[in-house]
Protein backbone atom coordinates (compact mmCIF):
# COMPACT_ATOMS: atom_id res chain seq x y z
CA UNK A 1 0.00 0.00 0.00
CA UNK A 2 1.24 3.50 -0.78
CA UNK A 3 -0.21 7.00 -0.60
CA UNK A 4 0.78 10.64 -0.76
CA UNK A 5 2.46 11.68 2.48
CA UNK A 6 0.52 14.26 4.49
CA UNK A 7 1.97 16.72 6.98
CA UNK A 8 0.54 17.59 10.41
CA UNK A 9 -1.92 20.04 8.81
CA UNK A 10 -3.26 17.29 6.50
CA UNK A 11 -1.73 18.97 3.45
CA UNK A 12 0.61 17.28 1.00
CA UNK A 13 4.10 16.96 2.45
CA UNK A 14 6.28 18.90 0.03
CA UNK A 15 9.60 18.42 1.78
CA UNK A 16 12.46 19.16 -0.65
CA UNK A 17 9.90 20.73 -3.02
CA UNK A 18 8.47 17.41 -4.15
CA UNK A 19 5.46 15.24 -3.41
CA UNK A 20 6.49 12.49 -1.02
CA UNK A 21 5.06 8.99 -0.81
CA UNK A 22 4.43 6.79 2.24
CA UNK A 23 4.37 3.04 1.92
CA UNK A 24 3.66 -0.04 3.97
CA UNK A 25 2.97 0.38 7.66
CA UNK A 26 3.40 4.16 7.57
CA UNK A 27 0.74 4.39 4.84
CA UNK A 28 -1.63 2.18 6.87
CA UNK A 29 -1.15 4.36 9.95
CA UNK A 30 -1.80 7.53 7.93
CA UNK A 31 -4.93 5.97 6.42
CA UNK A 32 -6.25 5.07 9.89
CA UNK A 33 -5.76 8.66 11.05
CA UNK A 34 -7.60 9.98 7.99
CA UNK A 35 -10.51 7.59 8.52
CA UNK A 36 -10.90 8.60 12.18
CA UNK A 37 -11.41 12.23 11.13
CA UNK A 38 -13.52 11.64 8.02
CA UNK A 39 -17.04 13.10 8.29
CA UNK A 40 -19.98 11.12 6.91
CA UNK A 41 -21.30 12.42 3.56
CA UNK A 42 -18.34 14.77 3.06
CA UNK A 43 -16.80 13.05 0.02
CA UNK A 44 -18.72 13.88 -3.13
CA UNK A 45 -17.72 10.64 -4.87
CA UNK A 46 -19.29 8.42 -2.18
CA UNK A 47 -21.62 10.01 0.36
CA UNK A 48 -21.83 6.71 2.29
CA UNK A 49 -18.26 7.00 3.56
CA UNK A 50 -17.17 8.50 6.88
CA UNK A 51 -18.16 8.68 10.52
CA UNK A 52 -21.55 10.29 11.34
CA UNK A 53 -20.13 12.92 13.69
CA UNK A 54 -23.14 15.26 13.49
CA UNK A 55 -25.71 12.53 13.99
CA UNK A 56 -24.07 10.36 16.66
CA UNK A 57 -21.08 12.10 18.28
CA UNK A 58 -21.50 15.88 18.30
CA UNK A 59 -24.68 15.72 20.37
CA UNK A 60 -25.48 16.45 24.00
CA UNK A 61 -25.22 12.93 25.44
CA UNK A 62 -23.68 10.56 22.89
CA UNK A 63 -24.10 6.83 23.33
CA UNK A 64 -20.51 5.79 24.09
CA UNK A 65 -21.14 2.19 23.05
CA UNK A 66 -22.16 3.46 19.61
CA UNK A 67 -19.23 5.91 19.51
CA UNK A 68 -16.80 3.10 20.30
CA UNK A 69 -18.39 0.90 17.66
CA UNK A 70 -18.16 3.62 14.99
CA UNK A 71 -14.49 4.33 15.59
CA UNK A 72 -13.50 0.70 16.12
CA UNK A 73 -15.20 -0.26 12.84
CA UNK A 74 -13.47 2.64 11.06
CA UNK A 75 -10.10 1.27 12.21
CA UNK A 76 -10.98 -2.35 11.49
CA UNK A 77 -12.28 -1.61 7.98
CA UNK A 78 -9.06 0.16 7.02
CA UNK A 79 -7.13 -1.66 4.31
CA UNK A 80 -4.15 -3.37 5.92
CA UNK A 81 -5.71 -3.78 9.40
CA UNK A 82 -6.76 -7.30 10.38
CA UNK A 83 -7.72 -6.93 14.07
CA UNK A 84 -8.29 -4.40 16.84
CA UNK A 85 -7.58 -6.29 20.08
CA UNK A 86 -7.89 -3.29 22.40
CA UNK A 87 -9.98 -0.15 22.09
CA UNK A 88 -11.22 2.49 24.52
CA UNK A 89 -12.56 6.02 24.32
CA UNK A 90 -13.60 8.77 26.70
CA UNK A 91 -15.22 12.16 26.30
CA UNK A 92 -14.17 15.01 28.57
CA UNK A 93 -17.23 17.24 28.46
CA UNK A 94 -15.51 20.19 30.15
CA UNK A 95 -12.75 20.44 27.55
CA UNK A 96 -14.87 18.90 24.75
CA UNK A 97 -12.23 16.33 23.85
CA UNK A 98 -12.77 12.77 22.69
CA UNK A 99 -9.74 10.61 23.48
CA UNK A 100 -9.37 7.30 21.67
CA UNK A 101 -6.81 4.64 22.53
CA UNK A 102 -6.39 1.44 20.59
CA UNK A 103 -4.02 -1.21 19.36
CA UNK A 104 -4.40 -2.63 15.86
CA UNK A 105 -2.83 -5.64 14.20
CA UNK A 106 -1.78 -5.11 10.60
CA UNK A 107 -1.94 -7.77 7.90
CA UNK A 108 1.85 -8.00 8.17
CA UNK A 109 1.47 -9.16 11.79
CA UNK A 110 2.98 -5.96 13.17
CA UNK A 111 1.23 -4.21 16.04
CA UNK A 112 0.19 -0.62 15.50
CA UNK A 113 -0.15 1.25 18.80
CA UNK A 114 -1.59 4.71 18.62
CA UNK A 115 -0.73 7.31 21.17
CA UNK A 116 -3.97 8.74 22.46
CA UNK A 117 -5.85 10.04 19.42
CA UNK A 118 -7.63 13.23 20.47
CA UNK A 119 -10.49 14.94 18.63
CA UNK A 120 -12.19 18.17 19.57
CA UNK A 121 -15.91 17.58 19.75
Amino acid sequence: MSDFKLNADHDLDLTKQRINIVEGEEAIEQNVRIRLQFFFESWFLDLRQGIPFFRDILIKAPNMILVDSLFRNAVLSTQGISAVPSFSSAIDTASRLLTIRFTAIMDTGQTLEFAPFVLEV
